[in-house]
């Protein structure tokens, strides 16, 4: 909160042309944005006072980051000749994908998949057996990985 603000001008990092871009504006000291699931967003603000008929600003506050953690997978399974294939389709934002195994101690993770690759094949799975298995986006912002909540268990009968 900026003493004397008459109300606070938002501006948004705009990828094309490289500045930041007034978009909205507001009276309160925060504000709710919405933002597609996997996206990273600058923001600064910049408090402003009226004074007569013109509008003073203040300098823009420094970048603050808006991030939304990927949405979980949709995952189908397809099972041919022994082996069973996991697909799902690409998750805005995503860099990658983790495949969890279900084994008697809860799931195990089995594989890391790149954020390009939908789909993943296992070999050699035991005829008679049931393999039950979970996946999950991942999403690396510099130093930091954002997950997705975990797909919906797939069961796969060999």
């Amino acid at each position: 909160e900026v003493e004397g603000a008459d109300y606070y001008a938002l501006y948004k990092y705009n990828e094309v042309t490289g500045v930041f871009d007034r978009v909205n504006s507001f009276k309160k000291t925060s504000v709710k944005i919405k933002k597609p699931s996997g996206s990273i967003t600058a923001y600064k603000i910049a408090a402003v006072k009226r004074h007569g008929s013109k509008k003073l600003y203040g300098e823009l506050s420094d970048a603050q980051y808006g991030i939304t953690t990927p949405k979980k997978p949709v995952v189908k399974s397809e099972v041919k000749e022994g082996k069973a294939t996991l697909s799902w389709k690409k998750t805005e934002g995503a860099t990658g994908y983790i495949i969890y195994k279900k084994t008697d101690e809860g799931y195990k993770k089995v594989k890391v998949v790149n954020g390009k690759k939908t789909k993943y094949t296992f070999k050699k799975l035991k005829k008679g057996n049931t393999y039950t298995y979970k996946v999950r986006a991942s999403m690396k912002v510099a130093d930091t990985v954002y997950y997705s909540n975990y797909s919906s268990p797939v069961k796969v009968e060999m």
